[in-house]
């Protein structure tokens, strides 16, 4: 996720799909501990969300970013066993073997240990710098099926699938956004959704 979510725009503009995703993080993040591996973390909008005295490890494609070390999800150079929590948030979408990545994510988790994913569904193309897939519930299952407990969440519903791409759409239409704040807390969750705009998975070793 490149954009800075802290940023002005991004705090008064934000799409329906981030501030569902948002809210969902803050419940979900601070159940990080241990040693923790972070994919794909970019600006790192969302690490004060991890908890103190967790040894985070974090990792992006690319090295513009301030990270601790450049890591490809498809070949993560540790050892198995090796993190208590794997954080990747909104990265799976842009990988090109999904599958492989899973994979990788399990070998290097603890027994026992979490993985927590999101990922988008109905929501536009946006490169980092590339957007190769849109996993449904089902998918994301087939993915992670060698875990021993998932768990997938759906956020979003028509409603701010609709909104976020009209106001996606045209610039002056972006001053629209300031309703997403309603419509976040009006429908705040979807699991019964048959359109979400993303779904949030856990995953436990």
């Amino acid at each position: 996720m490149p954009s800075k979510p802290q940023s002005l725009k991004m705090r008064i503009f934000p799409t329906s799909h981030r501030l569902l995703l948002e809210r969902i993080l803050r419940t979900e993040i601070p159940k990080a501990h241990g040693k923790v591996l972070v994919l794909g973390t970019g600006y790192d909008p969302y690490g004060h969300l991890i908890p103190d005295g967790c040894d985070v490890t974090r990792t992006d494609i690319e090295d513009e970013y301030d990270i601790d070390m450049v890591a490809d999800a498809h070949d993560l150079p540790f050892d198995d066993n090796s993190y208590d929590t794997i954080i990747a948030i909104e990265v799976f979408e842009h990988l090109q073997y999904p599958h492989k990545a899973a994979e990788e994510v399990r070998r290097v988790l603890k027994p026992g240990g979490k993985a927590m994913i999101s990922t988008p569904f109905l929501f536009r193309v946006h490169g980092d710098p590339y957007d190769f897939t849109r996993f449904t519930k089902s998918g994301l299952k087939t993915h992670f099926e060698k875990f021993s407990k998932t768990s997938i969440e759906g956020y979003g519903n028509r409603v701010h699938v609709i909104w976020d791409i009209i106001t996606t759409s045209f610039r002056y239409a972006a001053l629209g956004m300031c309703l997403n704040h309603v419509f976040a807390n009006l429908w705040p969750r979807s699991n019964s959704s048959d359109s979400p705009s993303g779904f949030f998975l856990t995953a436990t070793k």
